[in-house]
């Protein structure tokens, strides 16, 4: 099965779990990756919608996979009575949809071995949920695919996470939009999205000053970014 730089990367990160459930499994590519890479021994493909759930159907039985992956239409995590040992990959959706998912099943998922996340935007959102929550994030990655930066991150709902203040005070100066894997820019690993974060808040620093806008609250906080982040390039 061919696929995208950014499912790969989703299987390649998920460890073995006897059972892992697919949330937002859209066409079930994740899901049939999952088992052809032989990171499970059965996978739930779950979709709010029915459309995703018909496509996911037709696509798990070209793979003679309709055995081993069961395709659920609910809205998260919803269906499941217990999650008990389960893990599970929420993909493709935006930060904030991400983190309603996991709060309204919050008492089920603190039994689970992991879950793998995967934001298509607004990645602060679930960044800042879960460690207001003090979900541990066992690792966070960024990968670059198709002219898009796409961040990734690992939770162990078992463990609870205790950070020092210095990534505290990291993730609240960037109001949790950076991941604290650029602390580990072994070998210049995420040069490049630290430069396209560098650019992006320099845009917002030529929009003040092109416009006039004397909001130095503003322009010192994104100043302020862009030295933090210049000491992580190698």
């Amino acid at each position: 099965m061919k696929s995208s730089n950014r499912i790969r990367h989703i299987i390649n990160m998920c460890k073995y779990n006897e059972t892992i459930i697919d949330v937002g499994c859209d066409h079930g590519y994740i899901s049939i990756g999952l088992l052809n890479s032989n990171k499970c021994s059965r996978c739930y493909a779950v979709d709010i919608n029915k459309d995703p759930i018909n496509i996911a159907m037709n696509n798990i039985k070209k793979y003679n996979l309709d055995t081993k992956i069961r395709c659920i239409l609910s809205d998260g995590f919803n269906w499941f009575d217990s999650l008990e040992n389960t893990s599970a990959v929420i993909a493709g959706m935006g930060g904030s949809t991400i983190a309603s998912i996991i709060n309204r099943n919050i008492n089920k998922i603190k039994y689970m071995n992991y879950i793998l996340i995967q934001p298509n935007a607004y990645s602060k959102d679930i960044r800042k949920y879960l460690y207001d929550k003090q979900f541990h994030v066992e690792k966070e990655d960024v990968i670059y695919s198709k002219g898009i930066y796409y961040e990734y991150i690992l939770i162990l709902p078992k463990q609870q996470e205790n950070l020092d203040k210095e990534y505290i005070n990291f993730l609240v100066c960037f109001d949790y939009d950076m991941p604290l894997c650029i602390f580990n820019n072994a070998e210049g690993k995420y040069n490049d999205f630290i430069k396209y974060k560098i650019n992006k808040y320099k845009g917002v620093l030529f929009h003040l000053r092109k416009n006039k806008l004397s909001n130095t609250i503003k322009y010192e906080t994104f100043s302020r970014r862009i030295e933090i982040l210049g000491r992580f390039l190698l």
